[in-house]
């Protein structure tokens, strides 16, 4: 697997909005970050791969778990980003269901100055080994930046663009780690 022996391997990474539907990037919501790492010897791939090995890491700036099982975290994921009827019915929902676990959740919907100054986790649970973990993703890059006083709809990508060229003031990097679940009582996991 990744860690089975130490390694640099080469990954793309693709930065990505909450939103279903293009908005702009002064408005509230969840960043995402996908990480698809290349050429991992494993014997756990079950499907054949043509392109090599890969594993993918999905993470978002929430610190928290989105409360519940997939189906739930959906009705969480609509309560910032939905239409206003489905907002209001999936609040009614969520706040029924998990109200201690959702707010937290709701508490880390921002607008972002920079993208690459975010700490990115997993959503979800990962399997290692036979334990469960959670990924982060923390930018080693200084914090520098501060939000635009009038941004463009499209500050986030422009601010990506500087960021990432030949001309940066600094090398972009992102240290991985992991966080293992210590207790399953304390710490549950629902599947249903």
């Amino acid at each position: 697997g990744l860690f089975k022996v130490p390694k640099t391997y080469k990954a793309w990474i693709r930065f990505s909005d909450s939103a279903s539907t293009p908005s702009p990037d002064y408005e509230k919501g969840l960043r995402g970050m996908a990480i698809k790492v290349l050429d991992i010897q494993s014997e756990q791939f079950v499907d054949e791969d043509t392109e090599g090995k890969t594993q993918d890491i999905i993470l978002i700036s929430a610190h928290n778990f989105v409360p519940g099982t997939g189906a739930f975290s959906f009705d969480g994921v609509k309560v910032i980003l939905g239409k206003l009827w489905e907002r209001a019915a999936s609040f009614l929902h969520v706040i029924t269901v998990s109200p201690v676990g959702v707010i937290p959740f709701l508490k880390s919907v921002g607008v972002s100055p920079n993208i690459l100054e975010e700490v990115y986790y997993s959503a979800t649970p990962y399997a290692w080994e036979n334990r469960a973990i959670k990924w982060r993703a923390r930018p080693l890059k200084t914090v520098t930046s501060i939000m635009p006083t009038d941004p463009a709809d499209d500050f986030l990508r422009q601010k990506l663009i500087e960021d990432l060229s030949e001309n940066a003031k600094e090398e972009i990097a992102f240290e991985l780690g992991i966080q293992f679940q210590e207790n399953p009582e304390t710490e549950p996991i629902r599947s249903e």
